[in-house]
């Protein structure tokens, strides 16, 4: 485990042969369980295990299959047991906490996974966690980080391992459950609502559930009349996208009304988004090629040519 951590080329070859589940595993107990004691030789096996998920994190693709695997959560879940370390290995528990830090750090760097982060620590302390910068290796940037956290209050703790559960992305029965879909992770929300990953109960097919609350006076109208016609108008569009069907516009699927929600349910599209991919180029100080802006380009182009000329479908809503 140590040699790959520094072994750039057995990093990547564990990224393409698919162990990043395997890697992510290696943060819980054997028995599945909660570990009560951390021995000296588990202790240096998740510093070691830290170490590698921060090189694979290097990768934007790697970091995000490793939130996708629970790595948030079970480094997390790490980061509280430590807070309860017996004070006579103290110096031994910091150096834990800042290999946990630097992980968490790492996978942070991967803008499509900040959103996770953002109410995971108390205000003070994620200002400090963002201070540090994006994939800086060496745990002394980490020992400031580690102290305040010591500092915590049990109420912000407490706050934090509620929060690690909302995250947690393997729940099994408790998830919520919407007519035929399960529930599994919220994407994003905004002023219009919130997005979902979900699963359709009994299949493996994975999808993205948009929730719209029928209470929103601005999208469906304030009387019994305006929401009718508010969901008519919305359930048609979904209709009309449901006609569309390209490799570069995203499927829709159905609509339906439940548990006072206008639901629409639609292709679930993996990986970044254009902007989470040029910021991402930004933040390591280079730009897209020119071969793929006219990927992205040409793409697009043919994408509103299947709506304009095959479908005679006008989208009304192209922005720059």
């Amino acid at each position: 485990m140590n040699h790959m951590t520094v072994d750039m080329e057995s990093t990547v070859e564990i990224c393409q042969i698919g162990g990043i589940p395997v890697v992510v595993s290696l943060l819980s107990p054997s028995d599945g369980g909660v570990e009560a004691i951390l021995t000296p030789s588990r202790v240096s096996e998740i510093q070691s295990v830290a170490l590698l998920m921060c090189r694979m994190a290097e990768d934007n693709e790697s970091a995000y299959q490793m939130r996708q695997c629970n790595a948030v959560y079970l480094l997390g879940k790490l980061l509280l047991h430590t807070f309860c370390t017996d004070p006579a290995f103290q110096e031994e528990a910091a150096l834990l906490k800042a290999h946990l830090f630097m992980a968490l750090r790492f996978l942070f760097s991967m803008e499509r996974n900040r959103k996770v982060f953002k109410r995971l620590f108390p205000p003070n302390l994620f200002a400090t966690f963002i201070d540090i910068g994006h994939y800086q290796f060496g745990l002394p940037q980490y020992t400031d980080l580690v102290q305040r956290w010591d500092k915590l209050s049990e109420k912000a703790v407490q706050s934090m391992a509620a929060a690690l559960e909302d995250i947690n992305l393997f729940k099994g029965d408790a998830q919520r459950r919407v007519r035929d879909y399960v529930i599994l992770e919220l994407l994003g929300s905004g002023a219009f609502g919130a997005v979902y990953k979900a699963r359709r109960a009994g299949s493996e097919m994975l999808i993205a559930l948009k929730e719209l609350p029928l209470s929103d006076v601005g999208l469906f109208g304030a009387t019994t009349e305006e929401k009718s016609a508010g969901v008519g108008t919305l359930t048609s569009e979904v209709e009309i996208l449901s006609q569309l069907s390209h490799p570069n516009i995203v499927a829709y699927y159905e609509s339906f009304v439940e548990e006072g929600c206008l639901w629409i349910a639609m292709e679930l599209v993996e990986g970044l988004s254009l902007l989470d991919y040029t910021c991402s180029l930004a933040e390591k100080g280079r730009r897209m090629r020119e071969a793929e802006i006219w990927q992205v380009f040409v793409g697009l182009v043919m994408a509103l040519d299947h709506c304009h000329r095959e479908k005679r479908i006008v989208h009304r809503d192209l922005t720059s």
